[in-house]
């Protein structure tokens, strides 16, 4: 009986399934050779795989520790960048406030100082004529004020009226009072100066308050811009601090992102290792199911051919061999 015959025949099959599966009379329990190696080599990749399965299981882990720690750092890294944003803006605003005020203090710096230039030259027109003024005085022989004067008048007057003086008496009064009206018919040159002067006084008294009023506002502008400064010098130290985090902050997540690709490329090497190692496993099982059947096959032919010479022979048959014939009938 060929081994073609026996494989297409599926009684034949049946009486090979129940050869092996007896445990006593089964002709064929001590594997070949080569199927113990390949028993032993099973073994051996199954130790393999073991060790990769538990590679693979505390790469995985590795894995998602690494990647929760790079996100981690991703979300600080924009937390950061939010906030140098918002600050930036802030400092932007603040230099646009310190650009509006340096042109406003100029403009007030100018005008303060023109109103200053021109209370001193009117502080000089002042005392120009306060010089000519005195110089007037000295040559009539009076005083610009007449006030006193025209009290002597009022005085000498009331005496001739009031009192019962001699002819000698009351005309040498009224020599003085005609001496002192005539003093102040000269000093009216003086009141001309005492007119320009006291303009000049009320106009000297108006631009200075303007001046000091500029003053006073630059003085509130330079406190303004020293606090916006103060404010501007201390976001800016804040901004760079923050990006110096920020940049610590990115380089961890790169090195974090560049640990997980290679720990992502050493797990797929191992899930690669470890599906060729299945692969190999399944092969050499299938080779060792063929090498079983083949050996199986040859037997139960050559089992075959001994029953078919016994009964030839018209020898006894055994157990065994009723079976291998009911496998052949």
């Amino acid at each position: 009986m060929s081994n073609k015959l026996c494989a297409a025949n599926p009684e034949n099959e049946r009486v090979l399934s129940h050869i092996i599966q007896q445990p006593h009379h089964n002709p064929f329990k001590q594997a070949p050779r080569i199927v113990s190696v390949l028993m032993d080599q099973i073994s051996d990749l199954r130790e393999q795989a073991v060790k990769i399965r538990e590679d693979i299981s505390s790469l995985k882990t590795k894995l998602h520790g690494i990647y929760d720690k790079k996100e981690e750092w991703y979300a600080k890294k924009d937390e950061i960048r939010s906030a140098v944003n918002d600050l930036i803006t802030e400092v932007k605003k603040i230099k646009s406030q310190l650009d509006r005020s340096k042109e406003a203090k100029e403009s007030i710096r100018m005008q303060r100082d023109d109103y200053n230039s021109k209370t001193r030259a009117l502080i000089d027109s002042f005392k120009k004529l306060a010089v000519e003024k005195r110089s007037m005085e000295s040559k009539l022989g009076i005083r610009s004020d007449t006030s006193y004067l025209k009290q002597q008048i009022s005085k000498m007057e009331t005496k001739i009226e009031t009192e019962a003086l001699s002819f000698k008496e009351e005309k040498k009064i009224m020599t003085r009072v005609n001496e002192i009206k005539k003093k102040l018919k000269e000093s009216s040159v003086l009141a001309d100066f005492e007119k320009k002067m006291d303009s000049l006084s009320s106009e000297i008294n108006t631009i200075r308050k303007k001046g000091d009023e500029e003053h006073q506002k630059l003085i509130e502008f330079i406190a303004a811009e020293k606090d916006n400064y103060s404010k501007f010098i201390e976001l800016s130290k804040k901004i760079n601090t923050l990006k110096k985090l920020q940049r610590e902050a990115f380089e961890n997540f790169k090195a974090l992102k560049d640990e997980f690709l290679g720990t992502n490329d050493v797990l797929q090497e191992k899930l690669i290792e470890s599906s060729k190692i299945f692969g190999t496993v399944r092969q050499q099982r299938e080779k060792i199911a063929r090498d079983k059947r083949q050996n199986v096959l040859k037997t139960l032919e050559q089992k075959t051919r001994e029953v078919e010479e016994k009964l030839k022979n018209k020898k006894k048959l055994t157990t065994e061999d009723l079976i291998v014939f009911q496998g052949k009938t």
